[in-house]
């Protein structure tokens, strides 16, 4: 096994870590609701639990070849037909990822934007710390 297969299987366990760590979030704010208190910032430590279980999942995926694709169509062309669907499948979304991504440069650095970071009931660093952000409260 090389070492970038052990990094994608370390990937997918930090995965399913970060799975388990939104159930217990969510289990502890139910019994904290049903006690009258709540878990503080506990819907925001979810949001990042759930975000990183997706991106730390991806790498394993690929490399299990466990991605979800949609084969039907690539099944009834030749081979040189499936290779051409494939670049231009993957144009597709590189290209809608740098318009999302250029989207949101594009909303994080407007002159309208006040730069600030929202209001949090825990302690954490929030955007990059070249654009001088502040700490949540």
């Amino acid at each position: 096994m090389t070492p970038l297969h052990k990094l994608y299987t370390l990937s997918g366990w930090l995965s399913g870590v970060f799975l388990v760590l939104i159930c217990v979030l969510v289990v502890a704010q139910i019994v904290a609701r049903q006690l009258g208190t709540m878990v503080p910032a506990a819907d925001e430590f979810a949001a990042y639990a759930m975000a990183a279980s997706g991106f730390l999942a991806l790498p394993y995926a690929l490399q299990r070849g466990a991605h979800i694709r949609v084969e039907l169509l690539l099944r009834l062309l030749p081979a040189g037909g499936r290779r051409v669907v494939d670049v231009l499948a993957t144009l597709v979304g590189l290209g809608i990822a740098t318009y999302m991504a250029g989207t949101a440069r594009c909303s994080f650095w407007s002159p309208t934007s006040s730069r600030k970071c929202r209001p949090a009931c825990c302690r954490f660093p929030c955007g990059c710390h070249s654009c001088r952000c502040c700490w949540a409260r």
